[in-house]
């Protein structure tokens, strides 16, 4: 069913999408969560980063935060995904 201005309702735009092919669905699919995401300076994430990364040095010469390997850190992660399995 269509409005007055012949614009599809919802169910009939999702029934004609989904005739699409995959890859078609696809590029629909990633354009419209694109359009939902706020557009943000790159100059601003640049500068978050760089303030986030002077931040983590800092805790790491300041001793606030502990060094881990990486060996290590996966073998931590594996048993907390063990244990939450485990309920």
């Amino acid at each position: 069913m269509s409005t007055a201005t012949s614009t599809p309702v919802p169910a009939e735009l999702l029934a004609e999408v989904m005739t699409l092919p995959p890859a078609a669905r696809q590029w629909l699919g990633n354009y419209l969560l694109d359009s939902l995401e706020p557009v943000v300076d790159p100059k601003l994430v640049a500068a978050a980063w760089k303030d986030e990364i002077a931040k983590r040095i800092e805790d790491i010469e300041l001793g606030r935060v502990q060094m881990v390997d990486a060996a290590s850190s996966a073998e931590r992660i594996r048993a907390r995904l063990a244990e939450a399995r485990r309920g």
